[in-house]
């Protein structure tokens, strides 16, 4: 059985605000009637021994919110399925431990299992455009980053 530990979870900002006229985006006719499309992408990367998890995962933050302020929408929210309020309200970032081993994960994948490594569940997405789980398994040398963009 897998168990996600969550270690810390907040919101990450751009590192500069959005423009006023860049504020709000109308999605096309074709985004409006098409459902929403979850795009779950999981990165694996080893552990270099020399920086920690904290060193990691805030270096992960930065630059995510460094990248928030090129793709200024998904720090945003989407509304009534017409527009992206770019808001700069920022991306749900969670970071969590696993209990398991990788190989035991890969070697029989369970999507019932995988949906423990969502940072939010997929019927509870709101006007998320995006959400980032940082996982850190118990076997050295194994680290997941874990983006799901949503809405898109």
């Amino acid at each position: 059985m897998v168990q996600v530990e969550v270690v810390r979870a907040e919101t990450v900002k751009p590192s500069s605000p959005t423009p006023d006229h860049l504020r709000r985006l109308e999605l096309s006719f074709l985004d409006q009637v098409s459902p929403p499309v979850f795009m779950p992408i999981v990165l694996f990367f080893p552990d270099d021994g020399v920086h920690s998890d904290q060193e990691k995962g805030d270096r992960i933050k930065e630059s995510l919110s460094e990248a928030l302020t090129l793709y200024y929408p998904l720090a945003g929210r989407v509304k009534d399925n017409l527009y992206v309020d770019c808001n700069d309200e920022g991306v749900l970032y969670v970071e969590a431990r696993v209990r398991c081993q990788l190989y035991d994960i890969l070697r029989d994948p369970v999507p019932k299992v995988l949906n423990e490594f969502l940072p939010v569940e997929l019927d509870d997405v709101k006007e998320l455009p995006v959400a980032v789980q940082v996982l850190t398994a118990c076997l050295p040398m194994q680290n997941l980053l874990y983006i799901q963009a949503l809405h898109l």
